[in-house]
C-alpha cells in the first residue's frame, strides 16, 4: 500500500530496508532520504514532481523483499478502512453483499447472528484514533449493539436508526442510508502491531 501526502511517499508491508529510493526518470539516480521501521517505509519526494502525471520511485533491495500482507494499511486519510474484505478472522465466515442500485447502497456485511471480526493493523507511532462505524439496521426498528475492541480497550455503542433517503421520486426507490458515526477512540501507546 502506497499513500503519498506533502512530498511524502508511504509504502506499509515491505519488511526489509531497501538499500536506496531514487526517482526512475533520473539519469543520475539521486539518492532520495527515507526512514524505516518494521514494515514502513517513508520517503522524502522531491519537492516538483519529475513527470505532471507519473512519477515512479524505484526501491532497490540487495535480495527480493519479504512482504507482510496479513494486515490492514492505513489510507490516503491516515486512517484504516476496515471492512469485510481486508478482515483476517471472521466468526462465522463474512457474508459480503456486493454494492447496489448503481452504487447508492455501498458493498457491505450482512450480520444475521453474533459475528466476531478481526483486523491487524500496523500504528506508526503513539496515537489516539477515533473511531467510526458505518452502521445500517435493514428494517429492523431495534439496532444491535456493536462491541469493538483493541488490546485492553472495549467500545460497546448502539447505533443510531440511519433511515432512508429517495433515490427516485416517482418509483418508490428508496435507498438505506449508510452514515458513518462515532463510536469513540482508542489509544496507541506505542507503534507496531495494534488489533481491532
Amino acid at each position: 500500500m502506497c499513500i503519498i501526502g506533502q512530498h511524502v511517499l508511504k509504502v506499509s508491508g515491505i519488511v526489509e530496508q531497501p538499500q536506496k529510493a531514487y526517482v526512475l526518470s533520473d539519469a543520475k539516480q539521486k539518492s532520495l532520504q527515507f526512514q524505516h521501521q518494521d514494515i514502513l517505509t517513508t520517503i522524502q519526494l522531491p519537492e516538483k514532481a519529475p513527470n505532471p502525471y507519473v512519477s515512479v520511485i524505484v526501491l532497490e533491495y540487495d535480495n527480493y523483499p519479504k512482504c507482510k500482507s496479513d494486515f490492514t494499511a492505513v489510507n490516503s486519510s491516515n486512517g484504516y478502512a476496515l471492512n469485510g474484505k481486508n478482515c483476517q478472522t471472521a466468526q462465522p465466515k463474512v457474508q459480503l453483499k456486493k454494492k447496489q442500485k448503481y452504487g447508492s447502497i455501498p458493498e457491505h456485511i450482512v450480520v444475521e447472528q453474533p459475528q466476531i471480526l478481526e483486523w491487524q493493523i500496523y500504528v506508526e507511532k503513539p496515537c489516539v484514533a477515533n473511531i467510526d462505524l458505518s452502521y445500517h439496521c435493514g428494517t429492523t426498528d431495534k439496532p444491535i449493539p456493536v462491541s469493538i475492541s483493541c488490546g485492553k480497550e472495549i467500545l460497546t455503542f448502539t447505533p443510531k436508526l440511519t433511515g432512508q433517503t429517495v433515490g427516485e421520486p416517482n418509483s418508490d426507490w428508496h435507498i438505506p442510508k449508510y452514515v458513518s458515526q462515532r463510536v469513540g477512540e482508542f489509544h496507541f501507546k506505542q507503534k507496531g502491531n495494534g488489533f481491532g
